[in-house]
């Protein structure tokens, strides 16, 4: 793989969507492989559904203390792979629906 890589893609933009779970880390080492090809932006995006348990809301506090600590979470993500990847790294997190908010992110940032 990385041999076709190194010799027929070239990728700019890397959206990676991450949800903080221990599963979603394992592409991680893929983002570094794609990124050795021509040193890409990588955003790593995290999206908070606003949405509580059985559609009831939640507390504004404990809101802004979980943003707070996904946006941690991608900035420790993104130190992580600061030493293996050459290019930029993005953190950010969105509030939404996921699946609507990554395809709306993914056209904003011209995603590869």
């Amino acid at each position: 793989m990385t041999e076709f890589l190194e010799n027929n893609v070239m990728f700019e933009n890397i959206l990676v969507p991450l949800d903080g779970s221990l599963i979603a880390t394992c592409v991680l080492p893929h983002v570094v492989a794609l990124s050795r090809t021509n040193n890409p932006t990588v955003s790593l995006l995290r999206v908070m559904e606003s949405g509580g348990v059985g559609g009831t809301s939640i507390n504004p506090v404990d809101w802004q203390l979980q943003k707070s600590e996904a946006q941690s979470y991608l900035e420790e993500t993104g130190e992580l792979l600061a030493g293996q990847i050459a290019g930029e790294i993005d953190a950010v997190v969105l509030e939404g629906r996921p699946a609507d908010r990554i395809i709306e992110y993914a056209y904003q940032m011209d995603a590869d």
